[in-house]
């Protein structure tokens, strides 16, 4: 998709920085409970926009061998016209997103099917909105009354009449296959995904839903060939150069400076995955989390959402990369940095490459 950009009250702009989803719970699932409006509902009808109300979030669904609650879907929604709608939240990173998924919903409509009751769903729809009359009215609802309404929303549950929304950071191309393959073989059953791109600019955090279904999947030999070498091509050293120096010939010799300096201190150096060539590494080889990473496009990524498992976010670690965005680089870094990875242009981190490669030597130095 095209860059983002945040306009400041004079008319300049902020490149935002693309920020990865590492919580499926806090940043998807609650994204989605607190904005039901980024299911586009406008793209899934442009005719008449689909408008929701909240049943409940963790919905509890029975095993069929003994109908006690077993599972839990992340969150149950309706629309105006009483058409369920089970809504499940993954990382594209989680290799479940790609497989598991798609059965889970369909297991969790099926049994919901048979234990669900109107008068069930109603308690948990006044427990989930804290003004259900204000809720309801803003629905503006198919139905005559409520009890209707939730009488209607258990009888298209009973018909198999249901909508299953995948909600990931990153919607894999095999997800979009197989949805584009169900289109048509289940007409009761309306299957979507909606990726939920989030953004960083200056302290302002931006979410750009973008809803995929089957008329949006164009699955053309280029786009499968497309994702097998996104899948099989992994970088090494003499690529990723080589591809700085066709692209960006003129930062080749301070991003070789980089990873060789990085490479003398015995700190492992990994390359990723994908059309962009990435290389990442932790600040010393007593460490293993990669907190730095260069991109073939000259980028210096600062990754301080991979720190987020320590408990206070101040430890050494955090310090010293926070040291090398604020002092060395001298970058201007929003005060809650947790979550975060921004990004920094050749341009900006080149002139402090000898702060940055002594800052490092430092940091290796005091955990031997």
């Amino acid at each position: 998709m095209s860059s983002i950009y945040r306009v400041n009250d004079d008319g300049s702009t902020v490149l935002a920085d693309r920020v990865r989803a590492q919580n499926e719970e806090r940043d998807l699932q609650r994204l989605i409970e607190k904005n039901l409006a980024l299911l586009p509902g406008s793209d899934i009808d442009p005719g008449d926009p689909r408008r929701w109300l909240l049943i409940k979030r963790e919905m509890p669904v029975p095993s069929p061998e003994s109908g006690v609650n077993q599972w839990s879907l992340d969150l149950l929604l309706s629309d105006q016209d009483a058409i369920p709608t089970l809504v499940e939240c993954k990382l594209v990173k989680n290799a479940e997103a790609h497989r598991e998924i798609l059965g889970q919903l369909l297991e969790y409509a099926a049994n919901g099917t048979y234990y669900w009751t109107a008068e069930q769903l109603q308690r948990h729809a006044h427990e989930a909105n804290g003004n259900f009359e204000s809720a309801f009215e803003h629905l503006h609802s198919t139905s005559q009354s409520v009890d209707e309404y939730f009488e209607a929303l258990v009888g298209n549950l009973r018909r198999g009449r249901v909508r299953l929304v995948f909600v990931l950071d990153e919607v894999p191309m095999r997800l979009k296959s197989t949805i584009k393959f169900l289109t048509g073989k289940m007409p009761d059953i309306q299957v979507l995904a909606v990726e939920l791109q989030q953004f960083s600019a200056e302290g302002h955090r931006l979410v750009v839903p973008h809803l995929i279904g089957p008329s949006d999947i164009e699955l053309t030999e280029a786009s499968i060939a497309n994702e097998r070498r996104r899948v099989s091509n992994v970088w090494t050293e003499s690529t990723f150069i080589a591809e700085v120096l066709t692209k960006h010939p003129e930062q080749g010799a301070a991003i070789k400076e980089l990873i060789h300096a990085v490479q003398d201190l015995g700190i492992r150096v990994t390359y990723g995955t994908g059309k962009l060539g990435t290389v990442r590494f932790p600040l010393s080889s007593n460490e293993v989390r990669n907190v730095l990473s260069l991109d073939t496009d000259g980028k210096l990524w600062l990754n301080f959402w991979a720190l987020n498992g320590e408990k206070d976010f101040e430890g050494e670690q955090w310090r010293t990369l926070e040291a090398i965005g604020r002092q060395d680089i001298g970058k201007k870094l929003p005060p809650d940095l947790r979550d975060k990875g921004p990004s920094v242009p050749f341009s900006d981190w080149s002139p402090a490459l000898s702060k940055i490669i002594a800052r490092l030597e430092a940091f290796a130095s005091a955990s031997q």
